[in-house]
């Protein structure tokens, strides 16, 4: 879903963007507008999730992609980026048991998903 504010900007894609040009902040700010206009959107919560998270705010962005997941429980993406962001900050155990609950969750995603415990378990040994 897409949440478009006044002047059509839309924060969805505003906050994609930025992220992925490495903005964090204006990933922040972008999903904050949307959760203000729709506060149970399920992927402003994982943008801010990862926007705070890669601005050194991890467990603020923890909480926030938990909430995602809430919202959204047969998403896998937001299971993803937590177990990703976990990864990240050294909480391995953390990481692995967010991807064991995304295999309950998406059993549709379960090899995928054994593919990041992998790459997990391969990251802490390092």
């Amino acid at each position: 879903a897409v949440v478009t504010l006044g002047g059509g900007a839309t924060t969805d894609l505003g906050g994609f963007v930025a992220f992925f040009l490495g903005d964090y902040q204006s990933t922040e700010d972008f999903c904050r507008k949307a959760l203000a206009v729709k506060p149970d959107h399920a992927y402003a919560y994982k943008g801010l999730g990862l926007g705070v998270a890669r601005q050194g705010r991890v467990d603020e962005g923890v909480a926030s992609l938990e909430r995602s997941i809430a919202l959204a429980p047969q998403w896998c993406d937001s299971y993803w980026d937590l177990a990703v962001t976990l990864m990240d900050a050294g909480r391995t155990d953390e990481a692995l048991q967010v991807v064991e609950r995304a295999e309950k969750a998406v059993p549709a995603e379960a090899q995928r998903l054994r593919g990041l415990g992998q790459t997990i378990c391969t990251r802490a040994r390092k």
